[in-house]
């Protein structure tokens, strides 16, 4: 059973019947999944021409850096643009293929008992195939591997694979409310495994030898954990309020993520750094023509939903392998074109010998960015000053203006912020007897607001006050660190 909205504001209905059930949670999907079409490259002329296979003309104009188009004075999309074209340090195509070992790596790491294929086709069909202890077992393991590269090969996605099940899972357990439901894909075992090998791992690979493709300020990769941005945004804030230098820091949390991210987009960024065209095909007709049936209760649907030209459907799905680190590859494009436009974090040690300039720390969708004040030579502010000084205002200002950068080179990859989600604090200080107190918001409350290019609605972010605590990452952190 789900609960939906009832006739009555604030209240919820009990809907239990299959039909229902499965008619309201395929129609909720599809909501879910076309949020990217009000985005520059959604239903529109741009999305049109983009393409959702990643070889089209303008995608080969992207890759080369000779894109022109009257769309390109718009400041966010031309800077995702630039950041889209040839990697300047690769040099070599990458035409992935899933190896006998790769096989055998990939699934050697499944359980079981996990669930996958829509088809029906076990897990153990495939780890039958590993055990290596016959020449059977090697000959099984390599046709495997064979067959699952021939797509990546020849650009192309078999039908077996253009299936998944939507797995409705609560965010609050216990309170089964349809606007309250992740859904995760369940997709075919094998396809997954490409996914992992030719994808996931293979760029996790580049991404440690070669310099920007995923940069250190990113946390969500193998062997990392959300402990390091956490910890940087610590030292941060007690850096400044050690130094008594003006700081705002801003957590942010991407609406959607995985869910809204615009095909051509994700495809142009792996050609970005090196993948071939007939492999980006493969994921998109994989990503524009999968067809989903939703799991509940009463078992998979029989009716099912996909993208149509009347209502074409974005994202990657959460619950495949490649997903992370593409959304990984799409954040950098964000981060280091805003840290071209800004120098948004700068800090400089005690000693002034170290001196750190970031655009932020980012953690899958949750990014933590801010702006610091240069002049680090400021005169004391004494408590009876209960205005922001001029230096504060102008830092205000600066923050507003990086925030509202930042969502729409995120709207340009079909992405958008949650505004409840998101939260300010501005380090300042205030004088009294010789003895700094940080700067309270009672004394002076000003506000940074945000606009969506898409929707033109204007959202207030919270400022919280130094004490106070904002959830990040699972930790509640006050803005006095």
């Amino acid at each position: 059973a789900i609960e939906v909205p009832g006739e009555e504001p604030g209240t919820w209905s009990r809907v239990d019947t299959k039909e229902q059930v499965e008619e309201l949670l395929i129609k909720r999907n599809i909501e879910q999944f076309s949020h990217a079409g009000e985005t520059p490259f959604g239903y529109t002329e741009l999305g049109d021409e983009l393409g959702h296979t990643g070889d089209t003309p303008m995608a080969d104009a992207i890759y080369t850096g000779t894109l022109e188009h009257r769309s390109l004075t718009d400041h966010a999309i031309k800077a995702i643009v630039e950041q889209l074209r040839k990697h300047p340090l690769l040099t070599k195509m990458i035409k992935p293929i899933v190896t006998t070992e790769d096989f055998i790596s990939c699934f050697g790491c499944v359980a079981e008992k996990t669930s996958s294929s829509p088809s029906g086709r076990h897990v153990g069909h495939y780890l039958a195939c590993i055990d290596m202890k016959d020449e059977l077992s090697v000959l099984l393991a390599a046709v495997h591997a064979a067959m699952m590269s021939i797509p990546l090969a020849e650009g192309f996605c078999p039908e077996r694979w253009r299936q998944a099940i939507d797995i409705m899972l609560e965010k609050v357990p216990g309170v089964p409310r349809i606007n309250k439901l992740r859904i995760i894909q369940l997709l075919e075992a094998d396809l997954n495994q490409v996914l992992r090998s030719a994808f996931a791992r293979n760029i996790s690979k580049l991404a440690q030898e070669t310099p920007g493709i995923i940069s250190e300020h990113q946390y969500g990769r193998s062997h990392q954990t959300c402990l390091t941005p956490v910890l940087n945004k610590l030292l941060t804030v007690q850096l400044l309020i050690q130094k008594k230098t003006n700081g705002i820091v801003f957590d942010n949390d991407a609406k959607g993520c995985y869910d809204r991210i615009v095909s051509g987009i994700a495809l142009a960024a792996l050609r970005r750094i090196g993948y071939s065209k007939n492999s980006v095909r493969m994921l998109g007709l994989l990503w524009a023509q999968l067809e989903h049936h939703v799991a509940t209760g009463f078992g998979v649907s029989e009716t099912s939903y996909k993208s149509t030209m009347d209502k074409l459907l974005y994202g990657i799905g959460q619950g495949s392998c490649s997903s992370p680190i593409v959304w990984a590859l799409l954040n950098q494009l964000l981060l280091t074109a805003l840290g071209e436009e800004f120098d948004c974090i700068s800090l400089v040690s005690v000693d002034g010998k170290t001196t750190d300039i970031r655009p932020g720390d980012s953690f899958v969708d949750d990014t933590t960015t801010g702006a610091t004040d240069d002049n680090h030579n400021l005169d004391p502010v004494p408590s009876s000053i209960s205005d922001l000084t001029p230096e504060e205002e102008s830092l205000v200002a600066r923050m507003e203006t990086i925030i509202q950068f930042f969502l729409d080179l995120l709207q340009v990859t079909g992405g958008d912020l949650a505004p409840e989600k998101c939260a300010w604090y501005l380090i300042g200080h205030r004088w009294c007897k010789g003895i700094p107190r940080l700067l309270q918001i009672k004394q002076q409350h000003r506000s940074i607001s945000m606009t969506s290019r898409s929707s033109g609605q204007v959202s207030g972010i919270k400022r919280k006050a130094p004490e106070e605590g904002h959830r990040t990452l699972g930790f509640f952190m006050t803005g006095d660190g």
